[in-house]
């Protein structure tokens, strides 16, 4: 089932102090750049959108897939770093306090979609 954004909000976004919540410039950029639903028409076809197990939202995938290849990471260690990282799981948009997606999911994902 294809999921593009995570739309839930989280206690952790009331109570954090504010610098936290503001994303280094670089992926603030990018940030803006993702938030364009025009990345999400690829991977419909891949996704039914009635029947299945929710997947990751693809905003989160395509937040991941930045940083692997920006940072030049193996899926465990962008996992770990994420997971490490409360600007990354923002960036993400990954709610604190849930977890990191699997390094096999990114990895199913990657190869059902290409």
């Amino acid at each position: 089932m294809l999921r593009t954004v995570n739309d839930q909000p989280t206690l952790w976004d009331s109570i954090l102090p504010a610098e936290l919540l503001v994303l280094p410039g670089e992926l603030a950029r990018v940030d803006g750049l993702l938030d364009d639903p025009v990345f999400f028409a690829p991977f419909a076809p891949f996704f039914d959108a009635r029947i299945g197990r929710p997947s990751i939202p693809m905003e989160t995938y395509l937040r991941l897939m930045f940083l692997k290849f920006r940072y030049r990471l193996g899926y465990e260690s962008l996992c770990r770093e994420v997971g490490d990282s409360i600007s990354w799981q923002r960036f993400c948009r990954i709610p604190l306090g849930t977890r990191v997606p699997h390094p096999t999911t990114l990895m199913k994902i990657t190869s059902r979609c290409g």
